[in-house]
């Protein structure tokens, strides 16, 4: 075998149909300064983790993974600095065991000069048996002041999402195939944040109850 998954003299990637190479999930080939694949040992030195509470933090086999124990906190994550103007952001994430009631894990958002956050989750209730897309309003990342419920229904456990800023409002999508992605909810910026977003990042929500999430890359793609 004189190429990896090829034969004799045939080209490398001769018979690789294009769906596999142009697959969403492999890494970009001019990746952005805010992306990270989460393909090393420990977590970049670009991200803060926010959240109290007992964390395992841990990354491996290229995923970003956080253990939570089963204690009163709410929101957790890693953020870091978003850039000036607009941007979209994009993330794979699931659950690695089972769901529990108000688990929920996604996408956050910060104004650093109130200190309020807005965590764009896919959350499960244990009565509806379903994912629901909330939106959970924070004046700090582990407490909780109100929520904006996109009354939507899913029932994976693994979900590609995405987040656009136009200036004006936060645009919440979510895909099946990280391909084709469809807006579960748009949220006016000066809602709740009331300001321009300093911060992104990864994040999960929950209410007392452990909870084993991973999130395979977070990725600026606009």
């Amino acid at each position: 075998m004189s190429n990896r998954g090829t034969f004799g003299t045939s080209s490398p990637q001769k018979d690789i149909p294009a769906w596999v190479l142009n697959h969403p999930d492999n890494p970009p080939t001019k990746p952005s300064a805010w992306d990270d694949e989460f393909d090393g040992k420990r977590l970049h030195s670009k991200w803060t983790k926010v959240g109290s509470g007992t964390l395992i933090w841990t990354v491996s086999n290229s995923l970003l993974r956080l253990e939570q124990a089963a204690v009163n906190e709410r929101g957790k994550g890693i953020e870091q600095p978003c850039p000036t103007g607009n941007w979209k952001i994009r993330t794979k994430c699931f659950f690695n065991g089972p769901a529990l009631n108000y688990n929920g894990i996604g996408l956050l958002v910060k104004n650093a000069v109130n200190g309020r956050y807005d965590l764009y989750t896919m959350m499960h209730h244990s009565t509806w048996g379903y994912f629901a897309p909330l939106i959970i309003h924070t004046t700090a990342i582990d407490t909780y002041s109100s929520e904006t419920n996109a009354n939507q229904w899913y029932m994976n456990m693994q979900w590609y999402l995405e987040l656009e800023y136009d200036g004006t409002n936060f645009n919440f999508r979510h895909s099946a195939d990280g391909v084709n992605y469809y807006t579960i909810y748009t949220y006016a910026q000066a809602s709740f944040l009331a300001g321009v977003p300093t911060h992104f990042g990864v994040c999960t929500h929950h209410y007392g109850l452990p909870m084993d999430v991973s999130w395979e890359y977070f990725r600026r793609v606009a």
